[in-house]
């Protein structure tokens, strides 16, 4: 019995230790949307568990021309606006790809709506400051999210 407890001991030092081995990303977590949505749902636990606010962005990219990008152009517009998004958000902040010209945010970590409008609008200040993307329109929506009861 004592061994066995042992053996349970050494098998959690091995799995924290292997967990310490990884070290996380600079900036934000970016992963796919069926792990995004996973995350959602264990960030909306937490929210209801230590009634907390968390905001969630869409961050919208388009032509001014209102004209369909050509797949290397979207390619590369869609790319620089991650790299920016991944840079200059927290590490606890979660990014994915939601739809060609969109991306989703879950910010977990800003306190109310204004907070949320100016963390986006920093990321569009930096997006236009990059000339690459004169011709782009960086539109975005914040909304808070309310645990269920």
């Amino acid at each position: 019995m004592i061994k066995g407890e042992k053996n349970s001991e050494a098998e959690i030092e091995e799995i924290c230790e292997e967990l310490r081995k990884g070290h996380p990303e600079a900036g934000a977590f970016v992963c796919e949307y069926a792990i995004f949505n996973d995350i959602y749902h264990l960030q909306m636990r937490n929210l209801k568990r230590l009634d907390t606010a968390m905001f969630l962005a869409l961050v919208d990219v388009r032509r001014m021309d209102n004209q369909q990008m050509e797949a290397l152009e979207l390619k590369q517009v869609m790319a620089r606006t991650l790299d920016l998004l991944r840079d200059n958000l927290r590490q606890g902040d979660t990014i994915s790809r939601y739809s060609p010209l969109q991306y989703v945010i879950l910010l977990p970590s800003v306190a109310n709506a204004k907070m949320g409008r100016m963390v986006v609008e920093r990321l569009k200040r930096l997006f236009y400051s990059n000339s690459k993307n004169a011709k782009y329109i960086f539109s975005y929506s914040v909304t808070p999210l309310a645990a269920d009861d």
